[in-house]
């Protein structure tokens, strides 16, 4: 049996904008983000597993799997430092 991808929650009050901005509504900061960055931040607004954004941006960005895998994950853990996303209990 696989073992579940984590899921990653955006905090309620982050908004991405079309080009490119990361806002939080509820004080205004706001973070650029490069395109891999809006697709990983538009993905997990869909509520996408990380298995299916690491196979999306090898995609999108002609990588290699692991390597999209691998620079996803440091962002997710840059993400979570920052408070904008939080990793979501597997039980």
């Amino acid at each position: 049996m696989k073992a579940q991808a984590p899921r990653y929650r955006v905090r309620p009050s982050l908004r991405l904008s079309t080009n490119g901005f990361l806002i939080d509504m509820s004080n205004a900061e706001s973070f650029t983000l490069n395109d891999t960055g809006q697709l990983v931040v538009r993905l997990l607004l869909d509520g996408r597993p990380s298995d299916e954004i690491f196979l999306d941006v090898a995609e999108e960005f002609d990588v290699s799997p692991s390597r999209a895998q691998h620079d996803v994950e440091h962002y997710l853990v840059r993400l979570c430092a920052l408070e904008l996303v939080t990793k979501e209990s597997s039980g």
